[in-house]
């Protein structure tokens, strides 16, 4: 059984040469980052033990793991995501768990922190409840105890109601049939599809129809 390989030729594979294709004599090839054609001293003709090219593949791909993630935290991930998106990108668990920790040390995922942002987008721009506002984290991946505690430090009492008085005045000027009972359901059912719990809107909607009753 042939232990090593012949490398045949080395050359760039990008503009940029940070990349080369490393290519053997039995025909097959590597794209290799810089770093490691330096570190392993590579060159062609160079005759290279299986299991030491075998130590420079894992290197390479933990790098082209780190890459992939890097990118995709561009934009705010959870940590779930990251690891879906490496998984389908067919790298294994000991290469994602590897990355999840160099982007834990450099602060590029935190899903404390996704949590808290996400709470103020979603009161800011949509006015949604609590409910939905768990339920869209959890489908992200969020650990339920992560979402309890952001929710509670984050999403206030007051403005809570205050966000469900907009959206009651807003509901009550696109319905026709102003009926009492039609009203109520309408609010109701909207109010409950937009997160907020039967509880609270059973009080707004009570506070606000008792003070347009009262004018």
């Amino acid at each position: 059984m042939k232990l090593f390989k012949y490398i045949t030729t080395i050359k760039p594979a990008n503009k940029q040469a940070s990349f080369y294709l490393v290519e053997f004599d039995d025909n097959s090839s590597l794209n290799l980052s810089i770093d490691l054609i330096t570190e392993y001293k590579l060159s062609s003709g160079m005759e290279i033990a299986e299991d030491l090219l075998k130590q420079v593949i894992d290197k390479q791909r933990f790098i082209d793991c780190k890459r992939k993630a890097y990118s995709y935290v561009a934009i705010p991930r959870t940590r779930k995501q990251v690891v879906d998106y490496l998984k389908n990108n067919e790298f294994n668990d000991e290469e994602i768990a590897k990355t999840i920790v160099f982007l834990h040390e450099f602060n590029l995922i935190n899903d404390h922190d996704f949590s808290r942002k996400y709470i103020i987008n979603r009161m800011l721009m949509s006015r949604d409840g609590e409910d939905k506002i768990k339920m869209l984290l959890l489908q992200k991946g969020i650990d339920r105890d992560i979402i309890e505690q952001a929710i509670a430090e984050h999403y206030p009492h007051e403005k809570k109601y205050e966000m469900m008085q907009i959206e009651v005045k807003k509901k009550l000027n696109s319905i026709k049939k102003r009926n009492e009972k039609h009203s109520k359901d309408k609010i109701y059912n909207y109010l409950r599809n937009k997160g907020f719990y039967h509880s609270d809107i059973k009080e707004i909607i009570s506070n606000i129809f008792d003070n347009m009753n009262d004018e």
